[in-house]
């Protein structure tokens, strides 16, 4: 990432496997080496190989199609590296 500039590696997906309203959903992020893998609830909803970058930043947002209000918690944060 220069400076403040972000880069999609995957564009906007739809994801059935996230649970509505209230419910807890599990996110999951696998990065090794140019290899990056995205799950909800254990299912995986994304994979992209990029090695323009040795390393980057992580953001977690989150936005709808409808253009509507929303709103999204975030708790228990873990980052573990990877053998």
């Amino acid at each position: 990432m220069a400076g403040h500039d972000a880069t999609d590696l995957i564009g906007w997906t739809s994801a059935p496997v996230i649970e509505p309203t209230s419910a807890a959903n599990r996110l999951t992020i696998r990065a090794r080496g140019a290899d990056i893998v995205l799950l909800i609830n254990g299912t995986e909803v994304g994979r992209v190989h990029d090695d323009t970058y040795q390393e980057g930043r992580l953001a977690l947002g989150l936005n709808n199609a409808r253009g509507e209000q929303a709103e999204a918690r975030f708790a228990n944060l873990v980052i573990t590296r990877v053998q």
